[in-house]
């Protein structure tokens, strides 16, 4: 290891390369024993691509605002930041309105001598009593109950479905959650997949998938034979116009 913080005091403006080169040179063997290949995963460990968290200055939407917090939660996720940190990287991010708002919340607690929000999800709380429409929740409440699936394929229906659940905060598969499920589809499908009684939302809707496919399958055929009709009645009356055209033609023929 002497060898590898050596070459770094000589080069410590060296890349990738030269981190390969500090671990070839170990031991003075180019084959990778076990210190030279934790070193490696090190290294690799340490240049992984980072997400990229965009600022928050309180002009966004309602679905832009969840979104920044949803991706903000992959971020602490992803880097495995400690909980004590989550916000002071959160306020990095607050500009304008926002920044204003979130230092005179802090101020506001200090002056009651109340503790310092310093809890993501309490910060979370905060910014969605704040920054959502007042009746957000009532909103969101009815739309969970009254999703359909109308002119949606299942797979967008199901997409839908789930968005909407995560931000009430359903996140578990209940019987009552299967159940609105399977009775925001379509009644053509409603009516086959009610028989099969499903379990969970996964079966109701790999069941939904295949209903879906069977009546595209009878609706393109049902158009096939229509379409094939239609050919069949253009060229009879195309015939029996030429048939009237050949009379016409031998009457006059005849009365000349």
């Amino acid at each position: 290891m002497a060898a590898v913080e050596a070459r770094r005091c000589r080069d410590p403006e060296g890349g990738d390369d030269s981190e390969e080169e500090n671990i070839a040179t170990i031991d003075g063997s180019n084959e990778e024993g076990p210190e030279i290949k934790l070193l490696r995963s090190v290294l690799l460990a340490s240049s992984k691509p980072r997400p990229e968290i965009s600022n928050y200055d309180a002009s966004l939407s309602t679905e832009a605002l969840l979104h920044w917090i949803s991706e903000l939660d992959k971020y602490f996720e992803y880097e495995e930041i400690r909980e004590d940190k989550r916000i002071r990287f959160t306020v990095t991010k607050l500009k304008g309105h926002a920044a204003l708002w979130w230092d005179s919340v802090q101020a506001k607690r200090g002056r009651l001598n109340k503790p310092l929000i310093k809890k993501w999800d309490r910060m979370v709380v905060k910014m969605k009593s704040t920054f959502l429409p007042k009746d957000y929740q009532n909103s969101l409440y009815r739309q969970v109950q009254n999703q359909r699936q109308r002119m949606m394929i299942v797979k967008e229906y199901t997409k839908e479905f789930y968005k909407v659940n995560l931000r009430f905060g359903y996140v578990e598969d209940t019987p009552e959650k299967t159940t609105r499920f399977v009775n925001g589809l379509r009644m053509e499908i409603l009516d086959e997949i009610s028989i099969l009684s499903p379990k969970t939302i996964e079966e109701a809707y790999q069941s939904a998938l295949k209903v879906e496919e069977k009546i595209a399958k009878k609706q393109n055929a049902r158009r096939g034979r229509v379409s094939g009709r239609g050919r069949g009645q253009t060229f009879g009356r195309g015939r029996t116009a030429n048939n009237n055209e050949e009379g016409s033609s031998s009457k006059k023929f005849r009365t000349d």
